[in-house]
């Protein structure tokens, strides 16, 4: 028999969420138990859960199998339904691999039906973990447009395989600051990044973010000045990687995100606009991509939004997918 509990507190979950990662190497990154409780114990989060109650605390919903813990679903409870959370590129509900693709449905179903609201879960990458337990179950749509680049070991083969648009527009990259009399500096970080520096290449995405979204009113943008939650944890995890490009020893643009099963996950990327000229996008990845071949990782995922250097670097689309379960409707 099928039961729920729900946690306000990550911390109570921890010895399961644990186990249960352990025993399924396919759970996306972004889902392991120190990403989301660092994500989720960041202050905007607590604040927005403040003045926005409607938009959703934390919730961590555990459901058991008699005594045995078979799924766990972090989300946000709305008034009209429960929400994984939308602001991570990527999102998985947490199970163990070998659970039935019917029970995991069925789990679900229980905690919609614990609450009498629907779920919505958004995020998740099709073909992956959640998605093809439920495939069979519930009907998806897209939700985002997402790249990823692989390759092999041979840099020579990965450099090869670019169209000669690209290969064309990489040389002038490299070739306008040499014209310009400029220099370049790449900088790998494997694991956490200085504070000093993390705080730095924070301004670097929010100034970035503050162009893109001009009319955001001012207490998001202090929210976010303070407490950038995706950037912390991006920062701070032990499994954490930041590449950052210098120019004339001004940051020019930088990539920061987890590396998990010899894959480099980004959630964060950012550019700055006054280096537009050098396509400093384009020398970041290729740049990325040869210190990875020297760490035997072979696919470095851009994640969400599928802006055309990412594609002219060899990157390939994919989707991530949506969908809504309801216990009124599956009773």
């Amino acid at each position: 028999m099928l039961r729920v509990e729900k946690y306000k507190n990550i911390q109570k979950l921890e010895k399961i969420w644990i186990e249960m990662q352990s025993e399924n190497s396919n759970l996306d990154a972004m889902a392991e138990y120190e990403f989301v409780k660092m994500f989720r114990s960041g202050i905007s989060n607590k604040i927005k859960a403040l003045i926005k109650p409607s938009k959703g605390g934390d919730s961590f919903y555990c459901v058991f199998d008699d005594d045995t813990p078979i799924l766990i679903l972090a989300a946000a409870v709305k008034d009209d339904c429960i929400e994984s959370v939308y602001t991570l590129d990527f999102f998985d509900v947490v199970t163990t691999k070998e659970i039935d693709e019917r029970l995991v449905y069925d789990a679900l179903l229980e905690i919609s039906k614990t609450e009498q609201k629907p779920i919505v879960l958004r995020n998740l990458k099709e073909g992956k973990n959640t998605h093809s337990k439920l495939e069979k179950f519930v009907k998806f749509e897209d939700d985002s447009d997402c790249v990823k680049i692989e390759y092999t070991r041979d840099y020579d083969a990965y450099y090869s395989s670019l169209s000669k648009h690209a290969r064309q527009n990489l040389r002038t990259a490299y070739n306008r600051l040499k014209t310009d009399g400029l220099e370049y500096r790449f900088e790998f970080i494997d694991g956490k990044t200085d504070k000093k520096l993390a705080s730095k290449l924070k301004n670097l995405y929010l100034n970035r973010r503050a162009k893109k979204y001009s009319n955001m009113d001012f207490l998001k943008k202090l929210i976010y000045k303070i407490d950038e939650p995706i950037s912390k944890v991006c920062f701070n995890l032990e499994n954490s990687f930041s590449a950052v490009l210098y120019i004339d020893n001004h940051f020019a643009c930088y990539m920061a995100g987890v590396i998990k099963n010899g894959e480099v996950l980004v959630p964060r990327l950012a550019i700055d606009d006054k280096f537009s000229r050098y396509s400093v996008g384009v020398i970041l990845v290729n740049e990325t991509i040869k210190t990875l071949i020297d760490k035997n990782i072979f696919t470095l995922d851009l994640a969400t939004g599928a802006e055309v250097y990412k594609t002219q670097m060899g990157g390939t689309l994919y989707h991530t997918v949506k969908c809504k379960i309801d216990s009124n409707k599956n009773p």
